[in-house]
């Protein structure tokens, strides 16, 4: 825009991203920003009073923070009314955000895309003369009772829409008997191959694939490579995902090599985020990976589920960019009478917490009564939940009220929990490592899963983390490394996206200028010696993201050898698993069942995918619902209602006092933040660093694995400590 007006950048037009900005002059000018940038501008001047006109595009996407703007700003316009708001979307529902707006008018631009053919999977089935099943296993069909919901919702809508058109005959008898098998509207790999193979035999163009996930896109990529059909002198195979290395995936924005044809295998990041101007062909698998929060089990999940219209519609257009093209959906014209119009908000399907802190420093007044005049309102179940939490973090008090602590993390631009990890690693000098794992956990991380090399990535990382028993402090270690060397060769050896550690190095610096504001440091630089005195102290890195990720615990349940076999939560009432990723699904002993985590994901089975084994010290001083407890001269400590330790007298008072006086400490620095000095020794000093030599010396002790029955009892001895521990 600024090329086109004949100026520089910074004049009457800038720009503000989440690690760029380069903003215009003062007045009369045009800014392009994020959603995220608006909202924060408003935590300053909430009625936006210096601008005049807001354009907010890609609306349909119904992301939370459009949502919450759109709430936002209908409160505005009632007192702005010279503010001029222009919504904006590619396929939009224009008459739901009209009459959001009290039916504010709506205008309709015809934009010019080239005509698609679209086909259907009874289309295909003619074409490919595809079949589902033998003649043996159709006899079997027959008497298969379908109990899934997916296979019910078949019987009851579409088989009998099937037997009607049968009569017309318009396709072969076999195209019918095909379609009346539920299994029909599963992910068939083997016929998206043999569609390949027909639109192979036409033109030269090139073809994008929509796939739901990375393992069919890896399986898919095996099959075409595999296949004598496809000579991989004339074919150009490029899987696209956001796990994949980043140089492999520029070549879908070049022609193919002269007598080449490329086939993109993707996800639904090629619906909207990338353009690619020579595809005429698409197959859209008509699946999605979609994530959702389980309110009831506290649970993220993520599912593959059937597109919405909005996203069938985005997959055709791909093929329509520059010419002309063909939409294969593998989905019935019965099943697309039956899929949504939209999917769901996001505001409907993920966790509220940081939502919540948002509105809290915007000064909305009581979450319910905000969150009913969203466009789409959250349950009181999901509201509920996250306030428990913020509670639980101390970021809000029984009346809703921001607390010092609270304040600070709406403050933050992160999770709250992973806010909370970033203070205390400056309260506790430990920031560089902190942020190399908060911004890890905030953004992604940094590791690439190159097709065909899973085994040796998955081993390059166990390499990195050999010994520390934390898939955290890997993520400290990547980075440390990579700032260290500096080079591309680090990264291509341990599969490793440069530009993602990039990205993150920067995330850091612009976590420092966050700290910075809100006076927890004293410059921008993240390797300050003032805030890393104890960041070569792992024991306490590894206490201080239990700190924040509290209270995601979890309990491991080890056989005779002390290898962990299963995962449950506190109360024993949720059975997990390691993520495979993770790189303490190594058998391996465990000296502690004790296990803190950020992230746990429902697909097949509750996955913990980011892990974390600690002892039971960091959990005493950090944890929340603590109580010490004397029963018949028998002395226990209690952390958040399940995790029980036993004790003798001098452990639990030493405990109790030290955290009494801890807590204390940090209270006052969260309520008036200022650098700590570890290098000046004071009263406050000795206590923080008597809780430092206590967590550091149970963690490098030699201290056998913990006894399961004690876990069953959900009571675990504190009297396995070597005996320096109760002098210290």
């Amino acid at each position: 825009v600024a090329q086109e007006r004949v100026e520089e950048l910074g004049q009457s037009v800038g720009y503000q991203i989440r690690l760029e900005k380069k903003l215009p002059r003062d007045t009369a000018s045009i800014c392009f920003c994020t959603t995220g940038v608006v909202l924060k501008k408003m935590e300053d001047d909430p009625s936006l009073s210096r601008v005049s006109h807001l354009i907010i595009d890609e609306i349909h996407e119904r992301a939370i923070p459009s949502d919450f703007l759109l709430t936002l700003l209908k409160e505005v316009l009632k007192k702005r009314t010279n503010l001029k708001v222009i919504l904006m979307s590619a396929t939009l529902n224009a008459e739901e955000f009209s009459k959001y707006f009290d039916n504010c008018p709506h205008i309709c631009i015809p934009g010019f895309t080239f005509p698609v053919q679209q086909y259907f999977l009874e289309d295909v089935l003619q074409v490919t003369k595809f079949t589902f099943f033998s003649e043996k296993s159709k006899r079997d069909f027959k008497y298969v009772r379908h109990q899934s919901e997916e296979e019910r919702e078949f019987d009851k809508y579409i088989l009998p829409q099937i037997k009607i058109k049968a009569a017309e005959k318009q396709y072969d008898r076999e195209v019918y008997e095909q379609l009346c098998n539920p299994k029909s509207e599963d992910l068939n790999l083997n016929l998206v191959l043999a569609l390949l193979v027909k639109i192979c035999q036409k033109d030269a163009k090139a073809i994008l694939i929509f796939l739901p996930g990375l393992t069919d896109i890896s399986d898919l990529n095996k099959s075409i490579k595999n296949s004598k059909l496809f000579d991989p002198n004339k074919y150009l195979i490029i899987p696209l995902h956001s796990k994949m290395p980043t140089v492999d995936q520029k070549q879908i924005f070049n022609p193919a090599p002269h007598g080449m044809r490329k086939i993109i295998i993707s996800t639904n990041i090629a619906e909207t985020s990338i353009t690619i101007d020579d595809v005429t062909h698409v197959i859209d698998c008509g699946k999605i990976k979609m994530s959702d929060f389980d309110v009831a089990t506290n649970t993220e999940t993520l599912k593959t589920r059937w597109v919405s219209v909005a996203n069938a519609d985005q997959r055709k257009g791909r093929a329509g960019r520059v010419q002309a093209g063909t939409c294969y959906h593998l989905f019935s014209t019965y099943r697309k009478k039956l899929l949504d119009l939209y999917q769901k908000p996001e505001i409907l399907r993920t966790r509220l917490d940081g939502t919540i802190l948002q509105a809290k420093i915007l000064q909305l007044g009581k979450v319910n009564e905000f969150f009913t005049k969203l466009m789409n309102p959250p349950s009181a179940e999901s509201l509920s939940l996250a306030l428990d939490l913020l509670k639980r973090l101390n970021a809000l008090d029984e009346s809703e009220n921001l607390t010092p602590l609270g304040y600070h993390l709406a403050k933050l631009p992160m999770s709250p929990q992973i806010g909370k990890m970033v203070l205390f690693g400056a309260i506790f000098s430990c920031l560089d490592p902190i942020l190399s794992i908060a911004t890890s956990l905030d953004f992604k991380d940094a590791f690439q899963i190159p097709l065909g090399k899973e085994k040796q990535a998955d081993a390059k990382k166990r390499e990195l983390g050999k010994g520390f028993m934390s898939d955290h402090i890997v993520l400290h270690i990547v980075m440390e490394k990579y700032e260290k060397m500096n080079n591309t060769s680090f990264c291509y050896d341990y599969f490793l996206s440069s530009y993602i550690l990039k990205l993150l190095k920067k995330l850091k610096e612009q976590f420092m200028g966050y700290l910075l504001e809100l006076k927890f440091v004293s410059d921008l630089n993240p390797k300050n010696v003032v805030n890393n005195v104890n960041s070569g102290n792992i024991s306490l890195v590894k206490a201080v993201v239990c700190a924040g990720l509290f209270p995601n615990v979890a309990i491991a349940k080890q056989d005779s050898r002390g290898i962990v076999r299963h995962l449950y939560s506190p109360d024993r009432q949720t059975r997990y698993e390691f993520h495979l990723k993770s790189i303490l699904t190594v058998n391996q002993p465990f000296p502690s069942p004790l296990i803190v985590y950020y992230s746990k994901l429902k697909t097949s089975k509750e996955y913990i995918h980011d892990a974390t084994m600690i002892y039971p010290l960091p959990l005493i001083f950090f944890g929340d619902q603590y109580k010490a407890l004397t029963e018949s001269n028998n002395f226990f400590i209690t952390v958040s209602n399940y995790l029980r330790f036993s004790s003798n007298v001098f452990t639990y008072q030493l405990i109790t006092e030290l955290r009494n006086k801890m807590n204390w400490f940090l209270e006052y620095k969260i309520t008036s933040p200022g650098v700590v000095d570890w290098t000046n020794p004071s009263d406050n000093l000795n206590i923080l660093q008597a809780v430092v030599e206590l967590i550091t010396a149970e963690d490098i002790g030699q201290i056998d694995s913990f006894d399961d029955e004690d876990w069953d009892n959900q009571t675990a001895s504190l009297e396995q400590y070597p005996p320096y521990f109760y002098n210290l």
